[in-house]
């Protein structure tokens, strides 16, 4: 009977030694779970902080993008006895010109490149293609920012030459699409 009691004894402290080593291990697991986290909640911080700056950098290289673009409007279109004298450019394909259309047909609303292409049934790539070249091609196209979105538009004086001389020399079917 001694002996029985003994080894109770003896069990009860093994469980013991047990449950104090068990709670001591759990311990350094929660320790080590809550290092991880701190680590894991400054990557995201600087993460963030990273994303923020890009969103303000692509930012600023579109406004710059867009300052060249009317530098190179301005090199390109010389104001002569106040109409524009267009320089010599090639023929616009038919995309060009459907986007050209959807600019020229524009009454007063808002064009971001998503709307122009949204109306086309284009992706927003190829339109910002397309736009860059009428650009290229001689094309007064004006860009503008209005809350955090380009805006696009024909200079009006342009829009004048063009509906009274076709200088574009715009497709007559296509043309009538967007009357």
């Amino acid at each position: 009977m001694f002996k029985l009691i003994t080894s109770k004894r003896g069990v009860h402290d093994e469980v013991k030694q047990l449950k104090i080593n068990l709670k001591v291990a759990f311990k350094k697991v929660k320790n080590e779970f809550s290092e991880h986290l701190e680590t894991i909640n400054q990557n995201t911080n600087e993460i963030q902080n990273n994303y923020e700056f890009l969103c303000e950098l692509e930012s600023r290289i579109e406004k710059l993008n867009q300052r060249v673009d009317e530098i190179q409007m301005f090199i390109e279109h010389q104001k002569v006895n106040g109409t524009f004298k267009a320089v010599p450019k090639p023929e616009l394909t038919d995309n060009e010109q459907k986007v050209f259309m959807v600019l020229y047909t524009n009454e007063g609303s808002l064009l971001g490149y998503s709307d122009v292409a949204e109306r086309l049934n284009m992706s927003e790539i190829l339109v910002r293609e397309y736009i860059n070249n009428l650009i290229k091609k001689g094309v007064p196209i004006e860009k503008k920012y209005t809350d955090d979105k380009i805006v696009l538009s024909l200079q009006p004086e342009f829009k004048r030459l063009q509906a009274t001389e076709n200088i574009l020399k715009i497709n007559e079917t296509l043309a009538q699409q967007f009357i």
